[in-house]
């Protein structure tokens, strides 16, 4: 990858399943610096980027350890441990669309692009994560299940720099809607 935030970034990517004893393989990757992420869909635990000094994984691609592959080949074995999710059953939620700016100075609420697969990561005062949800292909994301409380909002997508926001839900403010370039 370049420097960070360049414009010229250079993804390639891969994607695989884990067997019936949680063990997973890629082959043939191209040489670079990787990234590995993890997340199930059953969305009982909480997803994220591999991180060599952390017991479970961390929520921002920019803070996960990059993996050299010089050449293909074997490259290492890792153990991602996913943190488990316990859900609260609530009407309190969150909405709102998330996008990049385009051709125009930030600050500026025009020409915002949609932007697919945000992550969107709810976390309470003590950062734990209670809930959260990616972004559909028109920028529009929904986290429900929310607790009272001043609440942070995380926006993450690799290659673009993490957005973080703060809200607070109470009962006579369920819905809060937030748009975020």
């Amino acid at each position: 990858e370049p420097t960070a935030f360049d414009s010229e970034f250079k993804y390639w990517t891969t994607s695989g399943y884990t067997d019936s004893k949680g063990q997973f393989e890629f082959e043939n990757l191209i040489p670079g610096k990787y990234i590995l992420y993890s997340s199930t869909y059953k969305r009982n635990h909480i997803p994220g980027y591999y991180e060599s000094d952390d017991e479970t994984l961390t929520r921002s691609w920019l803070d996960a350890t990059r993996i050299e592959v010089e050449e293909t080949g074997s490259f290492g074995d890792f153990e991602l441990r996913l943190a488990p999710l316990k859900p609260i059953a609530s009407n309190k939620g969150l909405s709102g669309k998330v996008g990049r700016l385009k051709g125009v100075s930030p600050g500026s609420s025009e020409i915002i692009n949609p932007l697919n697969g945000v992550q969107v990561f709810v976390t309470n005062s003590e950062d734990k994560v209670i809930n959260y949800n990616f972004s559909e292909k028109d920028g529009e994301y929904e986290v429900p299940n929310l607790e009272n409380g001043e609440l942070n909002i995380y926006f993450d997508k690799v290659g673009f720099k993490m957005a973080h926001e703060q809200v607070t839900i109470t009962d006579n403010n369920k819905n809060v809607n937030l748009d975020v370039e």
